[in-house]
């Protein structure tokens, strides 16, 4: 171990020379800035269209354009005063509950943290070593105690094995193979030496070490295992460190709450749940969903005297059952089974989860956390996005056709070439879950159908019995799903992207040119011609009206710069694991929106 441990030394020596990078400026959104080093983040860690090609240029062109017109529409938003409603206020609040949690994780856990090279170093005995091992195995605790006794007063192994009439056949460990636990035991043994009795789900194991072969290594996986090493004792003392904060943290501190308005609560989920079970035909294998709009049905059913009652008795500013419910919304809530005693049993679950994660929030906002530079950092961004959606919610539902204006595009198909008018044929995975996702997503890079997947997974009930399938349709249908798909190539799968429906996955299996003359009467075709002009009224508003937002605050991309900005292109989907608990995605999911660009720019008159 010798070459090893000098090798180690000096990575260590040269890792630990860090050099600082200077962030440039790469947009101007009126009074806000996009740095290069923040675009590369959000470029990496966003699903990309184009998954297969290599043009890296268009595709930071076409995420940077979507961004600038998201911060321009929170720009408008914030004019409008957006920012001061009742949404902004509880689940927007949720969400800035999160950062100001994760905050204080790392100031009481992480920043806590302290590894030394020899600790790096112990731990990588287990990384390069391959134990040869004996077992000696009972169900009784009894007996194998009386052969760890027998060890202990000298008797040898392998007599010992003898006696057992066990055979003598050694196994080979390797790091990862068992519980850390067991694992930790072995790897501290030298040669010849044996464990305490262990217990397992299978029984009773003493193992004995026979043999320590060091396994060969290159400076790659040299420096690929001292980062493994560094993270699995990383994770073990910020379990450490968190469980002790907590304990602390908790001790004298209490939250009760009104079991009877809990006990109201569950009735009425356990009713929608059971309800929506029936409705929707969703089978015992997959989850059943609250949506937000139940969440709002079940605060009109009771009503403002009920809303307003004290559900949560913190010490200070209690919770109403309004209050919980929009906070409850946030991570929304779910079960396979319906059944009252579940449900009853997981609200409670849930609720003690609040208690402890809003006392979490308060303590970090009690030492200004929520200040911090890199909490508002993350806040802001967050806030653009949700602002920017809720303009747009302001605006799509005012837009209408009439039934003239439907007649009259029907008359006009055919007659105008239009090169957009393309047609697209998706199978589809929408669902309420991101777990759902993510397994769909691992068994996808499995070699898993798509179309099985579908077929089990999607709530999109008229496309679930065909494997997802669509049919063709005009890409100006289904807002972004459509127009996404029609820059896709057959075969490949994006997403996932948020829709008011759930989360969307979908595969692009066909396209085509849409069809020259009409292929069916009027009567027929009014409720398809219907949906699909009005995606083209609400493309043309969007578009116009971020042209004037651009004008109105202005907008300065250095292109240059972009050019030489540096990006991995992994099209996946990441997840930020924030401390003491919870899950959102890495960035926010902003919608593919590049179509203002051009019309803003000639409406300029200069050089893109």
């Amino acid at each position: 171990m010798k070459k090893l441990f000098s090798c180690l030394i000096f990575f260590l020596f040269i890792n630990s020379i860090l050099f600082a990078q200077q962030d440039t400026i790469l947009a101007k959104i009126g009074p806000d800035n996009m740095t290069g080093n923040i675009f590369k983040e959000r470029f990496e860690l966003t699903p990309q269209v184009y998954k297969n090609e290599d043009n890296h240029y268009s595709k930071k062109e076409d995420l940077l354009y979507s961004l600038i017109a998201e911060k321009l529409w929170s720009l408008d938003a914030s004019k409008l005063g957006l920012d001061t409603t009742e949404i902004m206020k509880t689940t927007f609040k949720a969400l800035e509950d999160m950062f100001v949690r994760d905050a204080l994780y790392k100031i009481e856990v992480m920043n806590k943290i302290e590894i030394t090279d020899q600790e790096i170093i112990h731990e990588l005995k287990k990384h390069f070593s391959k134990l040869e091992v004996k077992t000696l195995y009972s169900t009784d605790s009894t007996e194998i105690f009386k052969s760890y006794a027998k060890l202990k007063n000298g008797l040898q192994f392998n007599s010992l094995q003898m006696q057992n009439d066990e055979k003598e056949k050694s196994i080979e460990v390797e790091h990862g193979e068992f519980q850390k636990a067991i694992e930790d035991t072995l790897f501290n043994l030298s040669k010849g030496q044996y464990t305490p009795p262990v217990k397992s789900k299978a029984g009773w194991f003493i193992f004995h070490v026979n043999n320590i072969n060091e396994t060969s290594f290159t400076s790659e996986n040299l420096a690929s295992e001292v980062k493994s090493a560094k993270q699995e004792l990383e994770n073990e003392k910020a379990a450490k460190l968190g469980e002790e904060f907590l304990r602390r943290f908790f001790t004298g501190k209490q939250a009760p709450i009104d079991p009877e308005i809990s006990r109201r609560i569950s009735e009425k989920f356990t009713s929608i749940l059971q309800e929506k079970k029936i409705r929707e035909k969703i089978p015992d294998s997959v989850n059943v969903y609250l949506k937000p709009e139940d969440f709002l049905q079940v605060e009109k059913d009771f009503g403002p005297d009920t809303l307003n009652k004290i559900f949560i008795k913190f010490e200070n500013n209690p919770f109403t059952v309004k209050d919980f419910l929009r906070y409850f919304a946030f991570e929304g809530f779910y079960s396979r089974e319906v059944s009252p005693e579940i449900i009853n049993a997981k609200l409670n679950a849930r609720i003690k989860q609040i208690v402890e994660d809003e006392l979490l929030a308060r303590e970090g906002y009690r030492r200004g956390l929520e200040n911090l530079p890199e909490v508002q950092s993350s806040i802001n961004m967050w806030r653009d996005n949700y602002l920017a959606q809720l303009l747009k919610d302001k605006f799509i539902d005012s837009i209408k056709v009439t039934n003239v204006e439907v007649r009259n595009y029907y008359n006009g198909i055919g007659k105008e070439k239009n090169p957009n008018d393309i047609q697209v044929n998706i199978q589809e995975i929408l669902t309420d879950s991101l777990e759902v996702i993510h397994q769909v997503l691992n068994e996808l890079s499995n070699g898993a159908d798509f179309g099985k997947l579908a077929s089990i997974h999607t709530k999109r009930l008229w496309t679930r019995s065909k494997g997802g399938e669509f049919g063709f349709f005009p890409s100006t249908m289904y807002d972004e799903i459509g127009k996404i798909a029609a820059k896709m190539k057959i075969g490949e799968i994006y997403g996932p992207l948020k829709t008011p429906n759930g989360y969307s996955l979908f595969k692009l299996i066909g396209k085509k040119e849409k069809d020259e003359k009409p292929s069916k009467p009027f009567e027929e075709m009014r409720s398809e011609l219907t949906k699909e002009l009005l995606g083209k009224k609400r493309s043309e508003f969007f578009i116009n009206y971020t042209v004037n937002l651009a004008n109105k605050y202005g907008v300065s991309i250095n292109q240059n710069y972009l050019s030489s900005i540096q990006v991995n292109d992994f099209n996946m989907y990441a997840y930020r694991y924030m401390g003491f608990g919870g899950r959102i995605t890495a960035v926010p999911v902003t919608l593919p929106f590049v179509e203002w660009y051009k019309p803003w720019i000639d409406e300029k008159k200069v050089v893109p």
